[in-house]
């Protein structure tokens, strides 16, 4: 049983059209880029690992030397990202797009980059350890040039 509290009020949800289900995938994508988009060399397993577990296992699979790769540069560069979500929309085709502001700080560099990214979802059984019954099933990023 799900119970949504949100401002349509507090309610037991049965119909998937319910608009708590559009509030909780937003919440679950800010969450996962959160992740992807905050960390440094001393907390990047915990925010990345946190991340891979919010992913398909196709997706981590496909994704899985991608990550090992960027842990080593961020450990050998000491490099620190941070990013805020600037904007969020849901195409008709059910995919997820948004733009990240990127601030990356290595060494003696500090860049700023504005990345587009894709998120496609899957929904998944609602278990203690994934409480909104959600996977990242593709996720697809690309810088934007000015």
């Amino acid at each position: 049983m799900i119970i949504g509290i949100d401002g349509n009020g507090t309610r037991i949800v049965t119909d998937q059209a319910d608009p708590i289900y559009k509030t909780e995938a937003v919440t679950f994508i800010q969450k996962f880029l959160f992740n992807v988009y905050n960390f440094d060399s001393e907390n990047f397993m915990k925010r990345i690992g946190l991340t891979t577990t919010m992913m398909s296992e196709d997706l981590w699979k496909t994704k899985r030397a991608e990550i090992l790769d960027l842990k080593n540069k961020v450990e050998r560069d000491s490099i620190r990202i941070s990013g805020q979500i600037q904007k969020m929309t849901l195409d008709d085709s059910g995919v997820y797009h948004g733009l990240v502001l990127v601030k990356e700080r290595s060494r003696m560099n500090e860049q700023d980059h504005l990345i587009g990214v894709s998120i496609k979802l899957k929904t998944v059984s609602r278990t203690q350890d994934n409480p909104y019954g959600l996977e990242v099933d593709s996720y697809e990023e690309a810088p934007i040039r000015n």
